[in-house]
């Protein structure tokens, strides 16, 4: 594409196969002479993949024509922590190149080969594998840290991003202590920093990984990836609550829930938000009216949420069950944890800016909502021409943050720090605004509550 040099699949790391499956990654050794970046690396293992394998750990470049140093921004695919991948053409960042910046989108271990823990099942040399897959995001961002210049890209300047469980995944990075100085600012789209397994919840997932396919933890060692992915499913058709496969607080990697590890500060400039209908991609338009179930909950037990449910219909007595499931839904998983990083860091020196995306398209399968997902074209400068306006001015505020640190954008007003005083924040639309506290009654209603 022109305005780009696009290197694709660059290796980081040593192929995580054979002796290596479940273990941390290990350091590329070094080659001699030229090697080919002109093919698209396979996903991580997942199912629903064609181009997929278990030697996953590349990554994809997009550099700037122009000589540097230019600021670098390391993109952390979502998936929910069993998918994704670097080749997702939503994430293709000649955009980025086009207006000076280094973009590098990696990939990373993803469902049970990333976030199984095996220590206390096959012994101390698998301690850790739980976090496997946010191991594999440190790896690349130390790749980058050596290797980055070679692309035209400052190293002392880089921006780590992410969006749905991507953006979870950087909250961690943020918490890691392997981490610090590998990034100097920090995007979580639709993301939180309290989503996480404690160890015996980690343990207690691969208990019942075991259990439901009556396997031992040695036969996880040479199974073939059809039978991993199989036992994977099954291990997902039976856990009573989303988003099994989490980081994990294992008192070394992550001393503590990222949430209060970011409240200790200082740590990297933050740009944080959510969209106004996230659920709305996820709620089954045919069971909608129907009670929630704990399967549709990542951060709430479903008796904690009935309490909630009545706050809501008592505040918004007009919305129907649908619309209040969507609304309920949205806050538990993404709109309140991210409110509770801002406030945590709301003291701090270092700023945090907060937005939320309100678009809505008038047609198609959400139509006139801002479902999960949607801002992605925008940030991304892939949007459709009728909505072009808006794209330039949110893309443009991304690369003025990852540059500068502010994310200002020509028709854009101007964006304040988030301060629990005012909780000023970006509303992004066609006509974008500063609202103080939006949605400051379920705010309330959350309180004390997650």
């Amino acid at each position: 594409m022109p305005g780009a040099r696009i290197f694709l699949g660059v290796p980081f790391a040593e192929p995580p196969v054979d002796q290596l499956r479940f273990h941390a990654p290990v350091s590329l050794q070094p080659w001699t002479g030229s090697r080919q970046a002109l093919t698209a690396p396979p996903a991580p293992l997942q199912a629903g993949r064609s181009s997929m394998s278990e030697d996953c750990l590349y990554l994809n470049v997009f550099a700037p024509l122009t000589p540097g140093p230019h600021p670098v921004f390391v993109w952390i695919y979502g998936g929910g922590n069993i998918g994704g991948s670097a080749n997702n053409p939503n994430f293709e960042g000649s955009p980025f190149a086009r207006d000076g910046v280094v973009c590098v989108v990696i990939n990373y271990r993803v469902g049970a080969l990333g976030f199984l823990e095996l220590g206390n099942a096959l012994g101390p040399d698998y301690k850790g594998s739980g976090n496997n897959g946010i191991r594999d995001q440190v790896q690349a961002l130390r790749w980058v840290r050596q290797n980055i210049a070679a692309f035209g890209g400052d190293p002392d300047q880089v921006t780590v991003g992410g969006e749905s469980a991507g953006a979870k995944n950087v909250a961690a990075l943020m918490a890691a202590p392997d981490a610090k100085g590998l990034f100097h600012r920090a995007i979580i789209e639709s993301g939180s920093a309290q989503t996480v397994h404690g160890m015996e919840q980690a343990e207690a997932v691969t208990a019942l990984f075991l259990k439901v396919n009556q396997i031992s933890a040695r036969q996880l060692l040479t199974m073939s990836a059809h039978d991993l992915l199989d036992a994977q499913r099954k291990l997902l058709a039976t856990y009573s609550a989303n988003y099994p496969f989490r980081p994990v607080v294992d008192g070394s990697f992550l001393p503590d829930i990222p949430l209060k590890q970011i409240a200790k500060g200082p740590g990297a400039d933050l740009l944080i938000g959510t969209n106004r209908d996230e659920m709305a991609a996820f709620v089954d338009p045919a069971r909608a009216a129907e009670p929630l179930n704990q399967k549709e909950l990542s951060n709430t037990a479903l008796a904690d949420l009935m309490p909630v449910e009545a706050a809501y219909r008592s505040a918004f007595p007009a919305l129907s069950t649908p619309d209040l499931h969507i609304r309920m839904l949205t806050a538990e998983e993404y709109w309140i944890p991210c409110v509770r990083i801002a406030e945590a860091r709301s003291s701090q020196s270092v700023p945090t800016y907060m937005y939320r995306f309100d678009h809505r398209p008038g047609s198609g399968p959400f139509a006139n909502r801002s479902a999960h997902g949607s801002e992605s074209a925008f940030v991304w400068d892939h949007a459709q021409p009728e909505t072009r306006a808006l794209a330039k001015e949110i893309h443009a505020a991304w690369v003025a943050f990852i540059r500068a640190g502010w994310p200002i954008a020509t028709g854009l007003p101007e964006w304040p720090v988030y301060r629990i005083g005012k909780r000023e924040t970006m509303i992004l639309d066609d006509e974008s605004h500063v609202e103080s506290d939006p949605n400051g009654v379920e705010r309330r209603i959350w309180n004390n509550r997650l």
